[in-house]
């Protein structure tokens, strides 16, 4: 993240869309994969990292990157996040 905000533009504006850690599919998924030993949510290459609101929080502040918008969805929406990067 630190590249990320060493590479954008004052005012630039980042995009990031990634499941939600603590969400509901994760922490009821995580369960069952317990059970047999296999939680393909975190394999690699669908996701290198996890993370939760406050953990990507965290790592955006160290990287002195502000949130500007945040918002939840019951599943994915690159199409939306398009959108919103555009009405910037």
């Amino acid at each position: 993240m630190l590249r990320v905000a060493r590479l954008l533009k004052p005012g630039g504006v980042v995009g990031i869309l990634t499941p939600n850690l603590d969400g509901l599919f994760a922490r009821s998924s995580y369960r069952v994969a317990r059970r047999i030993d296999y939680w393909p949510a975190v394999s690699p290459p669908a996701h290198l990292f996890q993370f939760s609101t406050r953990s990507l929080t965290a790592l955006l502040d160290r990287a002195d990157l502000g949130i500007a918008v945040q918002r939840r969805a019951s599943r994915p929406c690159p199409n939306r996040l398009a959108t919103h990067l555009a009405a910037w």
